[in-house]
């Protein structure tokens, strides 16, 4: 990005970590949405605007500089939904970078214990699944099972 951040939000926020890191580092507008009550409550007490809802049931009028998604993507009924949603949110030029297991890079399996994962994602898939978003991939790392893409719209 081109710019200072400004803006942020966080797909399923939890208790404001990533939050509370974004406003140690000056971000003005930092929202976010958790399906979990207890979590939101935590961090609307740490003072964050943020929703007790599903990312598909978010609305906004507003569009953010970074959307961040850590471990959520493998969680929600409605994935390609959900990044159409994040693209739509964003600046021009803006990022999403979008965090989860992949299933070729799981050789322990150990990710596929019962934890709430709806769906397991293939990188590949889930890189075919940005781009159709619209989204240009800038970037993509991994380490053990777990890897990320940094977009851009």
């Amino acid at each position: 990005m081109d710019r200072p951040i400004e803006s942020l939000f966080e797909i399923g926020c939890s208790v404001g970590y990533t939050l509370t890191a974004a406003k140690n580092i000056n971000i003005k507008i930092i929202k976010g949405c958790d399906p979990d009550y207890h979590s939101v409550r935590i961090s609307k007490d740490l003072g964050f605007d943020v929703e007790n809802c599903m990312f598909a049931d978010y609305k906004s009028e507003m569009l953010y500089d970074v959307i961040l998604s850590y471990n959520c993507i493998e969680h929600t009924f409605t994935p390609l939904e959900d990044i159409k949603k994040a693209y739509s949110m964003l600046q021009p030029g803006g990022l999403f970078l979008i965090h989860t297991f992949f299933e070729e890079l799981d050789i322990e399996k150990k990710m596929f214990a019962p934890c709430g994962h709806i769906y397991h994602f293939f990188s590949h898939v889930l890189k075919d699944m940005l781009e159709n978003a619209g989204f240009k991939i800038i970037n993509f790392q991994k380490s053990g099972a777990i890897g990320y893409f940094a977009c851009q719209k």
